[in-house]
């Protein structure tokens, strides 16, 4: 395990570019992928700064608002498309089992979906323990019960959603790379990003957001789609916006604002994951800027932390998750590690065991108080403890767990997980032990 304190750092090393490309990543996907280096890592210092100043209000300024709303003028629901997917015979864990914290051993079942084409890429948990996933693939929004049973929501063809979660007002809401935007005389063809939601009985709302200011930063044509999706501790739907190296916040009723990162002029930080931390902030990865970012929900100033490389290496947290234990928990796919940070800013590396070849991806918190994440390189899912002891499953047999994959625990003890190479959705039971 390597650590070091983000507080222990005098200076900051200067960040320089090598060089970076961006490719348009699977037409039917809602995300960029950039392909960059950036040599010297921060130090860890915090760095706090505030967002723009308005010189009308003094106040921070956003650099969007959005209030459009494009929905059905009937406001009935999508027609649903009913389908039932296949079931495995539940697994339990291959190695790292013993005493385990879920009390019996997790077992896990993979539901392969019908739909041809499909890819399901973001999942979120309902109230009643169902999941709701977006799938690209197929442009539409489905519901997965613990029976197989798909209930599907098509939407625009266009519309590639990505990431899905549950917000306060118990709908579900998700990004979306194009919808065609609202008013006269829009050109055939023409799409922007958004924000949709999706109510439990199947009525779909879009956002658009507001239009794209220019990023100095961001390679030609990125654009600003939305990229990861959160429930905030305001009662509002927090997401970033990788291209555009926006954070962006819209309320129940549909009110976008956007925040531009500090960085955004002078470094591309390509924001990807954000979750809501402990300590009643948001918070998000900066994989460019190998750091992690945090927004006040009231001031929305900004600071920064960045990530302690191991042994002079390179860290790229990419999604994020708020455990049990208060702190906040990161892939690191280039060192086959894992990283937590703690609420007093030290920054712990725990490397996985050596016998594997690892690429972690898509970190949650569990039911049981422990990390659970997907490993992209062996298709399996894997778990570890706040004290670093890791548990895996046998790999998905058939399947490939590499793709834009999103896990999430339900309010029910279980945890389900996309694979959007193999079309299928997991669901591992896991009740928290004595």
């Amino acid at each position: 395990m390597y650590r070091r304190s983000v507080e222990s750092c005098d200076s900051r090393e200067n960040f320089e570019w090598e060089g970076h490309r961006v490719a348009e990543v699977r037409r039917r996907q809602h995300w960029v992928a950039v392909m960059g280096v950036v040599l010297a890592a921060g130090c860890g210092q915090a760095v706090t700064t505030r967002g723009a100043v308005s010189p009308a209000d003094a106040e921070p300024a956003a650099v969007g608002q959005s209030t459009t709303t494009i929905d059905d003028p009937s406001g009935a629901p999508a027609k649903p498309i009913r389908e039932q997917a296949t079931s495995s015979q539940p697994v339990g864990p291959a190695s790292g089992a013993g005493r385990d914290p879920c009390g019996a051993a997790p077992m896990m079942t993979v539901f392969r979906l019908p739909a041809s084409g499909g890819r399901p890429s973001g999942v979120a948990a309902g109230e009643d323990g169902s999941a709701w996933f977006t799938d690209p693939g197929t442009a539409s929004i489905g519901r997965l019960d613990v029976t197989g049973s798909v209930t599907r929501y098509l939407l625009a063809l266009d519309s590639q959603p990505g990431a899905i979660a549950r917000g306060p007002d118990g709908n579900f809401w998700f990004t979306e790379a194009g919808v065609v935007p609202p008013g006269p005389n829009v050109p055939p063809g023409s799409t922007t990003p958004a924000i949709g939601r999706i109510t439990p009985a199947g009525v779909v709302s879009h956002f658009p957001l507001p239009p794209e200011a220019p990023n100095p930063m961001g390679g030609p044509g990125m654009g600003s789609p939305p990229a990861a999706i959160a429930a905030g501790p305001d009662g509002a739907l927090w997401f970033t916006e990788a291209g555009a190296d926006q954070i962006g916040r819209i309320t129940p009723d549909g009110a976008i604002t956007e925040f531009a990162l500090p960085s955004r002029d002078t470094m591309h930080a390509h924001p990807t994951g954000i979750v809501a931390g402990s300590d009643g902030a948001v918070w998000f990865t900066q994989p460019l800027r190998e750091s992690l970012g945090r927004i006040d929900v009231a001031t929305h100033a900004f600071s920064e932390f960045f990530l302690p490389p191991p042994r002079g290496g390179i860290v790229r947290a990419n999604t994020l998750a708020s455990g049990s234990d208060g702190a906040l928990w990161f892939e690191d796919p280039r060192n086959q590690a894992i990283g937590r940070m703690g609420p007093g800013g030290t920054v712990d590396i725990l490397p996985l065991p050596v016998t594997g070849d690892y690429w972690p991806w898509a970190v949650t918190a569990g039911p049981d108080g422990n990390i659970w994440f997907l490993d992209g390189r062996g298709s399996r899912v894997m778990r570890i403890t706040p004290a670093g002891s890791v548990t895996e499953f046998p790999p998905l047999e058939g399947l490939s767990s590499g793709g834009a994959s999103q896990m999430t625990a339900s309010s029910d003890g279980a945890i389900w997980f996309t694979v959007p190479d193999g079309n299928a959705i997991g669901h591992i039971t896991c009740t928290k032990g004595e």
